[in-house]
Parts: structure tokens; sequence; C-alpha cells
């Protein structure tokens, strides 16, 4: 059973629809390239887009699992931001923002495919710590596409992010 997020119906449809805008907006800018650099400028600009930070937090929440048969398992948690150990710029002011109000943001963690981490975590718990890499859409970003007005990370797997409990790390 999923929850829902914002207008979707889960998590994981929202950042399926997050995706496929971004792919688009990605698809418009590759085609000013000539052919033969479009494949290479747009894998420059994914590179540049993500907009990436690690972080040590706490679980405020833990929800019940998304479990979205088209976008794969989540977990679904809140937590708030203890340390901001890699930032970007690019979010700066919503990262700095949530951290300085210890303000509930988001976090979803895919499980149970090849496309997050392999296992469902154990130990999840409220007032647990975490130590999380993975791509942070801001609160704006988030409402203006649909979702719920607070700031989401996400991508915590593998090939760009992982996720540490104090008793194991998942990539």
């Amino acid at each position: 059973m999923s929850q829902p997020f914002g207008k979707f119906p889960s998590l994981s449809a929202f950042l399926e629809a997050y995706k496929a805008e971004n792919k688009e907006e990605l698809l418009r800018e590759a085609l000013t390239a000539p052919p033969d650099l479009a494949s290479r400028r747009i894998r420059r600009i994914q590179r540049e887009r993500r907009d990436l930070v690690e972080v040590n937090a706490i679980i405020v929440t833990v929800e019940e699992d998304d479990s979205d048969a088209s976008g794969g398992k989540h977990h679904r948690l809140t937590i708030t931001i203890k340390e901001v150990l890699t930032g970007d710029p690019d979010v700066a002011y919503d990262l700095d923002d949530a951290v300085d109000n210890q303000r509930p943001v988001f976090l979803g963690i895919r499980f149970g495919d090849a496309m997050g981490i392999r296992e469902q975590m154990e130990g999840l718990k409220v007032k647990g710590d975490l130590h999380a890499r993975g791509e942070w859409i801001t609160r704006d970003r988030a409402k203006d596409h649909g979702g719920e007005r607070m700031s989401v990370l996400h991508f915590t797997h593998h090939p760009i992010g992982f996720i540490c409990t104090k008793e194991r790390c998942y990539a």
C-alpha cells in the first residue's frame, strides 16, 4: 500500500514524474548542440544538475513503506539535519534553512531492486542517527512539481549516494 505525496498517489510516482520533467528539459537543451555532441552534452548537464548533499541527521518519523509497483519500494522518513558535510551551492539556501530552523525534510530510500539498495533497511527508528548522501530537492521545487511543501532527500543509493545507520551502511 502506498501513501500519497502531494498530488501524487505515492512518493515513487512523484519521483518518477520529477525525473521525467527534468529529462524533458535536458533533451530540449541537448537539441541546441550539434548531433554528434548531443549525447556528451546530456551526460555533462546531468552531472551538473545533480544537487548532491551529504548530511548527518536524526529520524523524526518513520512512515509506512511505499510499495508502488511502478516506481519501486521506498522507506518513507522525515528527518532533521544535524550537520551538513557536503552541500551544493544551487540548494544552499534551502539546506541552510532546514538546518537553521530544524525544519523536517522528507527522506525517501528506494529498496528491494537493482535501482536502489538491495534489501529493506533494519532498525530505522525515531531519534535514530543517519549519515546520508543523495540528491536534494528544495521544498519549493517539490511543491511546484505537485509534491509536499518540504525538501526531499532521495537517490541515497548507488551510483551517487549511500545511507548509514549506526549499525550498517547501504549503497
